[in-house]
């Protein structure tokens, strides 16, 4: 065989295979910028709640993907410091483009209370390591009140609509419920965040199917641009 042949038949291969790996890496850069993820947060357990609902009627949800979007699930413990690091982290690892927080709330009126708005305070009460909170507000020099960007009435329809015991909420509360919740809403770019209180007799499964209900209707584009910060209408 001639030896010009085969020098550039070897050229033509490296040249080919060359181009294989470039196109690979742009389409995996493709897919990383235009992958839309949600984060679904739980808390751990706390008090009498070893096994905490909240996170564990949604932790077989992580790494799946719903209606177009990867999902997430952070089970955040009921620490005022470290729960913050962790949000922090998780906003910046994940860059989520919704996030569904759920917590606990024995006084729930409902199954699920979907609070439309964090308030910026912070009760004198123990964490379950012992600690205190680090001040009174949430997050300082924060507004007294943050409304969700989200059409809450909307969401908490649609759910009713299902027929799961939805009602919508007046006051996320000044616990890990509250704190959280705040520091969600001043981290997220958008705002595009919803806490949604659970109460412990609430079934896992109505938890679940609530979530999935709600990732659902932001696929559909029910989100609406964020009111002014310290502003909120009650639906």
């Amino acid at each position: 065989m001639d030896p010009c042949i085969d020098q550039f038949t070897l050229r033509w291969y490296t040249l080919r295979m060359k181009c294989r790996t470039l196109l690979v890496l742009l389409l995996l850069i493709c897919v990383s910028l235009t992958a839309r993820t949600v984060l679904i947060t739980g808390f751990g357990p706390f008090g009498k709640h070893e096994r905490n609902s909240s996170y564990e009627a949604v932790k077989h949800l992580h790494g799946r993907s719903l209606f177009g979007f990867d999902i997430a699930v952070l089970e955040i413990p009921v620490l005022w410091e470290f729960s913050r690091s962790m949000i922090f982290h998780a906003l910046e690892q994940h860059q989520p483009e919704f996030v569904i927080s759920l917590g606990l709330d024995e006084n729930a009126p409902a199954s699920l209370v979907l609070e439309p708005f964090g308030i910026n305070r912070t009760a004198y009460l123990k964490d379950v390591s012992g600690a205190y909170p680090p001040g009174r507000e949430a997050v300082p020099g924060a507004p007294d009140m943050l409304p969700s960007a989200l059409q809450v009435q909307h969401l908490k329809s649609i759910l009713v609509s299902f027929g799961l015991d939805a009602v919508t909420g007046y006051d996320a509360g000044d616990y890990l419920c509250g704190w959280v919740y705040m520091h969600l809403l001043s981290g997220h770019p958008s705002r595009q965040v919803l806490f949604t209180h659970v109460h412990p007799d609430a079934p896992e499964h109505d938890i679940a199917a609530a979530v999935k209900l709600l990732v659902h209707a932001l696929a559909s584009g029910t989100p609406c641009p964020a009111p002014p910060a310290g502003e909120y209408m009650l639906p």
